[in-house]
């Protein structure tokens, strides 16, 4: 499953595999300051060299800082460099120390980036295969990653007319797709191609991988301040198989994106509305609620607390069923596959 994005003359490919099956000219892999290369992609790269040759070759540019990277050869591997990009030890950088991890983390994936980015430019070079950085042992948010990786790229790539290939690998270790990483990862990019180039998306031999993306059973609509229930509801749809569209990082909320939040309630086939006192208090809820009505759609309020409705949505909701999230979990599930299924049979007929 891959999608490709262009970029002037350049192109950026999410892909979920092996980033180690990858032709790039360079190969990148996320490291400790000493590049132990003790786990995910690097300990990979370790064990396919196989000879010692690249951990001879990191050693002499320890110990580095958070945010360095350091250019190694690629022994018997058939790519021209390895870089590693150091995101676990010590900040060198006083600065960093007082700021809050968001920024922390938000420094550590975009410096990367864009320092391999501009290495890979000096070294005349024009492929790059970057894994999802700081994914692994770091610990980084993917919606964190997905948004930061996607500004550095687009903001790197939008300023050049040369040809380069960026290649981004998620890598799932069941070997199943990970919808979840994978829609992160597609939405930011796209959202950086309309903003910063133009819409043209180029996806021709993945189509049918396109449909299934495009399109959720389920939009949740819900205040941030509930992210906890809504990272429960989350898991639960994971396992009942269903495909749904959840903004995580609150990205989609800035008035830059009411298109993507309205395009993606009307490509879904049903909304599920977290009720809460913080999401009836919060404007884009309401709004978001207003676009599900707007559009015909079936909305499910699932209530976390027992606080009203608010005034401007009260009115589509009164006599819509509702599910106590603590006591009617099991209620819930068959009710979303039931409603589901109507829906689907509907425009069968």
């Amino acid at each position: 499953m891959e999608r490709t994005y262009r970029y002037n003359n350049s192109e950026v490919t999410i892909r979920i595999g092996n980033i180690l099956d990858s032709n790039a000219d360079i190969l990148v892999s996320s490291d400790d300051c000493f590049v132990t290369m003790g786990g995910g992609v690097s300990a990979s790269i370790r064990r396919k060299e196989g000879t010692g040759a690249i951990e001879n070759d990191v050693r002499k540019h320890v110990p580095a800082k958070i945010g360095d990277i350091i250019v190694s050869t690629s022994g018997t591997l058939p790519y021209k460099y390895i870089f590693h990009a150091i995101t676990i030890g010590f900040i060198g950088n006083s600065t960093l120390k007082d700021l809050p991890t968001e920024e922390v983390h938000e420094y550590i994936i975009g410096n990367s980036v864009t320092k391999c980015l501009n290495i890979m430019r000096h070294l005349n070079v024009s492929s790059i295969a970057f894994p999802t950085i700081g994914g692994g042992t770091a610990r980084i948010p993917y919606p964190r990653i997905a948004l930061t990786m996607s500004r550095a790229i687009s903001d790197f790539l939008k300023r050049t007319n040369a040809c380069y290939k960026v290649y981004l690998y998620i890598y799932d270790q069941t070997e199943k797709p990970d919808y979840i990483k994978y829609i992160d990862f597609y939405e930011q990019f796209a959202a950086c191609v309309e903003r910063n180039i133009k819409p043209a998306i180029e996806n021709k031999s993945v189509k049918q991988a396109q449909t299934s993306i495009d399109e959720y059973d389920l939009f949740i609509s819900y205040s941030r301040i509930d992210s906890e229930k809504a990272d429960e509801l989350a898991e639960t749809l994971k396992r009942m198989n269903l495909k749904f569209w959840i903004d995580r990082t609150g990205e989609y909320s800035g008035r830059n994106y009411k298109s993507v939040i309205v395009n993606t309630i009307k490509q879904s086939q049903m909304v599920l509305f977290l009720s809460s006192e913080n999401s009836n208090k919060s404007e884009n809820v309401i709004k978001e609620i207003s676009v599900a009505v707007e559009h015909g759609k079936m909305i499910i309020p699932i209530k976390l607390d027992n606080y009203p409705y608010a005034d401007s949505i009260a009115y589509d909701l009164t006599g819509i069923d509702f599910v106590n999230y603590e006591n009617e979990k099991e209620d819930l599930e068959r009710k979303i596959i039931s409603q589901l299924t109507l829906i689907k049979n509907s425009k069968k007929e």
